[in-house]
């Protein structure tokens, strides 16, 4: 009698990814059934072709939909599974072949610098000859493909995509049903492009106006509010077949240094985090299905080691209790809060999985004046090999390694990767930059926009007036969305390189402004790059119609002297922008 399981040989037990295999069984029964020497056989084949069948249906629904399959993994294959990695390309290439196939990379993250992200057409190519590449392999598991795209600054996706406001803006509205409306908008377009993995919602409470890093990209200063609208976005994004990650455990929202270059500390006590920091996210635990740790110092929770280091934080705190259960990530290890307590990367890579984490983040980079700091392959091959080798050594138990990759399969599984159902042309014409999704970021973009100053109205229609418009050209993209060239009667558009102007750059703006009757000027966090207030004394020593255009943080306005008009869009993407633009050339400010 023939034996089906040698058939079957060691092939992983996945439900979504185990049709080839009955396929191939099957095919090799039917060249049983047909062979001249047991066609007469024809009528016992078929019963036992029914037997066969029943006996798979049995397995799938009596076996571990993952169980099999890490157990067929080697030690390698499974550290690899742990490591989410950036590349250079804007297609598949053979660097991302060595990652996928020769280190098992279980996930990738996208950025602008290093894949380009010029369309949703190259951004759907790239996503499925990625994922093709992984269904080749061995055991075909499936990559986590991420991206950062919180709205408002943080979109990686800009060409061909809905710019939608910060969390800032959507939390302006008031109305949290905007934040689910908005993230499953996001989702369906992430998922288009074959995107799996939103890093986001943002949980931190903004509480420190000084914060460097987070402001905006918060849902607001009132624990209760920020866990309110995080909530409705977790819902968006899984009503959209997309994984969340809230972000950034215990809370990234007091502190006043960028962890992306130095290790902010917060010195709070217990009871100070756990009614602020901590109350998002320990009422979201249960509702997102991954949380990232922040590189964070915090004495209160642990004196000797930051929070990506900290078996305290990560372990004891947040999955013993908070209960949490979901997968854990790092931030980004190439961070230099966090290289900064490590003496490599290899060390802070064993530690940040020792302390608690499941996937390890080596994507991105760490900007040291002009110089970008990432890990290469040959760094990712040395992290991997160093925490293969630890294992070997006893230092990280094994059971902990096969924990991690249990529940990094499990979530693979549950939002249905195994299926390795790509998408198509036709998923970007449904579900990409549609005119709904359009409608819904200029709906909360109208509802978030404040105005202070003395509007009244102007001496001269923008429509007759020649306006020069000054902005650093961090918005030059954004602004380029807009019709803001339209605005006067001729309209000149001034970008300063960076965010702190020189003395060159102001002087250049005043040559343009000398020649125009109204002045519009965007600022970008001018209460941190207080260069910019140099451009607006400049321009309002000139004594013409000044306004000014808050893009980014909304406590620019304490530092902004009078003026005609100053609108807070609270988001510096078209969207908001070009929604204070149509404002401003309404009716309502164009009558004597």
């Amino acid at each position: 009698m023939t034996d089906y399981r040698k058939l079957l040989g060691k092939r992983p037990f996945v439900r979504h990814n185990c049709l080839p295999y009955i396929q191939s069984i099957t095919h090799k029964i039917f060249q049983i059934k047909t062979s001249p020497r047991i066609c007469p056989l024809g009528n016992r084949l078929s019963f036992t072709f029914l037997k066969l069948m029943h006996w798979l249906a049995l397995m799938l629904s009596a076996n571990s939909c993952y169980g099999g399959l890490i157990d067929e993994l080697s030690l390698e294959e499974k550290v690899g599974q742990l490591l989410m990695v950036h590349f250079y390309g804007q297609s598949a290439n053979k660097d991302s072949d060595y990652l996928i196939q020769d280190i098992g990379v279980g996930g990738i993250v996208y950025f602008n610098w290093c894949n380009e992200l010029k369309s949703p057409m190259q951004v759907q190519q790239l996503s499925n000859t990625l994922q093709e590449t992984a269904k080749a392999t061995l055991h075909g598991i499936p990559l986590f493909i991420s991206v950062d795209q919180e709205g408002g600054p943080i979109n990686r996706l800009k060409n061909g995509f809905t710019a939608f406001p910060s969390n800032s803006a959507v939390a302006k509205t008031k109305n949290p049903s905007l934040a689910k409306k908005a993230a499953l908008a996001i989702g369906s377009e992430l998922k288009a492009v074959g995107i799996n993995m939103t890093l986001g919602p943002v949980a931190d409470v903004n509480v420190n106006l000084e914060n460097p890093i987070i402001g905006v990209r918060s849902f607001g200063k009132d624990p209760q509010t920020v866990a309110l609208f995080a909530q409705e976005a977790l819902q968006g994004y899984k009503d959209a077949g997309v994984i969340a990650v809230l972000k950034h455990f215990p809370g990234h929202g007091d502190v006043t240094v960028d962890s992306h270059q130095s290790l902010p500390v917060i010195k709070k006590s217990f009871e100070e985090l756990s009614n602020i920091e901590l109350y998002p996210f320990r009422e979201l635990k249960d509702k997102t299905p991954a949380i990232m740790t922040a590189h964070l110092m915090v004495p209160c929770l642990d004196p000797s080691f930051c929070t990506t280091l900290s078996p305290l934080i990560t372990t004891d705190l947040l999955k013993k209790h908070l209960g949490y259960s979901g997968l854990v990530m790092t931030d980004s290890l190439v961070m230099g809060a966090l290289l900064e307590s490590c003496p490599n990367h290899v060390e802070a890579s064993i530690r940040a999985f020792l302390a608690g984490a499941d996937i390890l983040i080596l994507g991105g980079k760490r900007f040291i004046d002009e110089t970008g700091i990432e890990f290469n392959l040959d760094d990712i091959r040395e992290i991997h090999e160093g925490l293969v080798e630890a294992v070997c050594q006893g230092r990280i138990p094994l059971s902990k390694i096969n924990e991690s990759v249990e529940k990094i399969i499990h979530l693979k599984e549950e939002y249905r990767l195994f299926s390795f159902d790509l998408p198509d042309e036709r998923a970007i014409i449904e579900d990409v930059q549609t005119e709904a999704s359009r409608l819904l970021a200029k709906e909360i973009a109208g509802l978030s926009l404040k105005t202070d100053g003395h509007p009244g109205s102007f001496a001269i229609p923008f429509s007759n007036a020649t306006i020069a418009v000054f902005a650093p050209s961090i918005v030059q993209f954004d602004l380029g969305r807009t019709s803001i060239v339209n605005l006067g009667k001729k309209t000149t558009l001034f970008y300063y390189p960076t965010l702190d102007p020189t003395p060159m750059d102001v002087e250049a703006a005043l040559q343009v402004a000398a020649e125009s009757e109204i002045l519009v000027l965007c600022t970008y966090n001018a209460w941190k790059y207080q260069a910019q207030l140099n451009v607006v004394k400049a321009l309002a020593a000139l004594k013409k119609t000044l306004i000014i255009l808050a893009l980014r943080d909304p406590q620019d306005i304490s530092f902004i002297g009078d003026t005609k008009m100053v609108i807070t869009t609270y988001s510096p993407d078209s969207n908001s922008i070009q929604t204070a633009i149509e404002m401003l050339s309404s009716k309502r400010y164009q009558c004597d």
